[in-house]
């Protein structure tokens, strides 16, 4: 896991910096991460929806528009060759998103300190999450991330998404994956890796 700190700007194409602000484009997070700064500065600008920030900075890089802007980082505005007007304009300074750094293989086992992300389903009834978990409590195994995940064609059986403080290659991590298989009707490992050494300080990412 990789912990990057968040820090948008407000960029326009060059020479547009006459023109008042009339559209601002970025992904809907963007928007409502910058909602304080944009109440006050641009209160009447049209709020664009686009796929990430990044696509945000390419369409108003090609506009003839000029009273657009995008919500970016820094490196778009410079990638796309527009103006910052404005750096730091998130409401939050410790506005922070955590990454995963994916491999098309199995990675060498993690040293030290390490997180192990599960999906998991179970039986529709009650009772059936607290026995599922039964087995983390058993072996002393802290849950850091825990949230509902249905799965598209399977939304009768409940689906859920957890991270837990464990290195599944360690021998206690073995135990544990074929004691959580036994109370689960499916369970798959999505990977296993080793703690950001921000974790836990980092707000709203618990530590271990």
């Amino acid at each position: 896991e990789h912990f990057v700190r968040v820090q948008h700007c407000l960029a326009r194409r060059p020479g547009r910096s006459g023109e008042s602000v009339r559209s601002i484009m970025s992904h809907p997070q963007a928007l409502m991460q910058c909602e304080e700064w944009l109440r006050t500065s641009h209160p009447d600008a049209n709020q664009i929806n686009t796929t990430d920030t990044a696509t945000a900075a390419k369409e108003v890089a090609a506009s003839p528009d000029p009273g657009l802007a995008a919500i970016c980082s820094k490196r778009a505005a410079e990638i796309y060759g527009l103006d910052i007007v404005k750096t730091g304009i998130q409401d939050r300074d410790d506005n922070t998103t955590r990454f995963h750094v994916l491999s098309r293989g199995r990675g060498p086992a993690p040293v030290g300190p390490a997180i192990t992300t599960l999906v998991f389903q179970i039986s529709h009834r009650p009772g059936a999450l607290i026995a599922a978990l039964t087995p983390l409590s058993a072996h002393n195994v802290n849950v850091l991330k825990l949230e509902t995940y249905m799965a598209s064609g399977q939304r009768t059986a409940p689906t859920f998404y957890i991270d837990i403080a464990l290195n599944r290659y360690s021998d206690e991590g073995e135990k544990v994956l074929s004691s959580l298989s036994k109370s689960t009707t499916f369970l798959k490992t999505v990977g296993c890796y080793g703690v950001s050494p921000l974790r836990g300080t980092v707000p709203g990412f618990l530590g271990l």
